[in-house]
């Protein structure tokens, strides 16, 4: 994916650095919606959508940091799952 085709929320992304960020964008393909919506019942994620419902800002962040953690670890698909929440 270039990186010009990445969300947004990515490439503004006040967690990820610039390296994280052409990390994601080798990713072929984006996960399916399905995919997306078994993630979120993840405890990790949806402990993070439940604590911050009302805050999409801080969401957010919280988001794109576990979502690095998923990038240290080589796991792209997982934090792509993580950020597209």
């Amino acid at each position: 994916m270039a990186l010009r085709k990445l969300p947004k929320e990515v490439k503004t992304s006040e967690v990820l650095t610039g390296a994280e960020i052409t990390l994601l964008s080798t990713v072929d393909h984006l996960p399916e919606e399905a995919d997306l919506e078994a993630f979120a019942k993840e405890p990790e994620v949806s402990a993070i959508l439940e604590a911050f419902d009302d805050d999409d800002k801080n969401r957010l962040i919280e988001l794109h940091k576990l979502a690095q953690s998923f990038i240290e670890e080589g796991d792209l698909l997982k934090a792509w799952k993580t950020v597209l929440q």
